[in-house]
């Protein structure tokens, strides 16, 4: 199998000292599991649908608000990481 990288990623890649390889399986591994997470998601979702019904207006505004204050808390926790790592490469 072949695999393109644009100079700019390879570069990036090879400035890092990476395994490109190694970059692609990790990669395509995460990618796959991903997915099967994803599928069995909803998978879930059909069969408390199938069992309960589809969720009220009440039910999916609350499911809604959650989702957001959890991106918004990952988003934080992700700058607050970012920030941290900087520093550390300041000193």
């Amino acid at each position: 199998m072949q695999v393109y990288l644009s100079d700019e990623l390879y570069d990036i890649v090879k400035s890092q000292g990476l395994s490109a390889s190694g970059l692609l399986q990790d990669a395509v591994r995460a990618h796959c599991e991903r997915q099967e997470k994803i599928r069995a998601a909803r998978e879930y979702v059909q069969e408390m649908y199938a069992e309960l019904g589809p969720p009220t207006a009440e039910e999916s505004e609350w499911a809604e608000t959650k989702a957001r204050e959890i991106i918004a808390s990952l988003r934080a926790g992700t700058e607050a990481v970012a920030a941290r790592q900087a520093s550390l490469s300041e000193d």
